[in-house]
């Protein structure tokens, strides 16, 4: 199984050097210097074929205008990408994870990038039919965010179930309430066919960024968290 650590830079070629990985045995150390190559900066407004039949989306963003916290509080348009250009799993974490880098939410990409997919090797977060929540949570991460993929079609989530949205998030190590409160919060996405189609089908960051604005927050509670 070949596997890349470096974000596609086209739809059929990728210019990363290939790594051999057997079927779901990924381990940080394997990874060693292979830094996920990151991408030309590119505008938040690149429009992606949707994953259906794209139709007009109506957008309210009612949470948001209450001034009620919403899951689109850890993120911004730039974070959230239509179309990724990965094709596979690794791919994917390469891409968000350089992605997060570029808008500062990440300094140091290669020990984020690789405790990311140490997690994966643990335990898929795949939590839902077609989407998974990728996490890593190091010292150095000034706080919580995250950023949405959306694939052009499924793909298998490192050997696994296929998914077509992918949130990953970056976690502070004292911020652990925070996060699963955000988790929480995209738990009832997970649940609303409704809210994850219209994700698909949006045409742009923009307008996938408004309907994480309609996604409310619960309140915080203290809580530990086990990474």
């Amino acid at each position: 199984m070949v596997l890349y650590a470096v974000a596609c830079t086209g739809h059929k070629t990728c210019n990363g050097a290939p790594l051999m990985l057997k079927h779901r045995d990924i381990h940080a150390d394997r990874l060693r210097d292979r830094v996920p190559a990151p991408e030309p900066a590119r505008s938040s407004s690149v429009v992606c074929p949707p994953l259906r039949k794209s139709r007009q989306v109506p957008v309210s963003s009612c949470a948001a205008r209450r001034g009620v916290p919403t899951v689109a509080d850890y993120t911004e348009p730039s974070l959230v990408l239509p179309c990724l250009r990965s094709r596979d799993a690794a791919g994917v974490v390469a891409e968000l994870c350089s992605t997060l880098q570029r808008q500062g939410r990440v300094s140091d990409l290669l020990p984020f990038y690789h405790a990311v997919i140490s997690h994966e090797a643990l335990s898929s977060t795949v939590i839902s039919p077609g989407w998974a929540l990728p996490h890593a949570r190091i010292a150095g991460i000034p706080q919580l965010a995250f950023t949405l993929g959306r694939t052009a079609e499924p793909l298998p989530w490192f050997g696994g179930e296929p998914v077509s949205l992918v949130f990953l998030c970056a976690v502070p190590e004292s911020d652990a309430a925070a996060y699963l409160s955000l988790i929480a919060g995209l738990a009832k996405l997970g649940q609303d066919e409704v809210g994850l189609e219209r994700l698909a089908d949006a045409p742009d960051s923009e307008t996938m960024f408004e309907l994480l604005r309609e996604i409310p927050l619960p309140k915080r509670r203290t809580a530990a968290l086990n990474a």
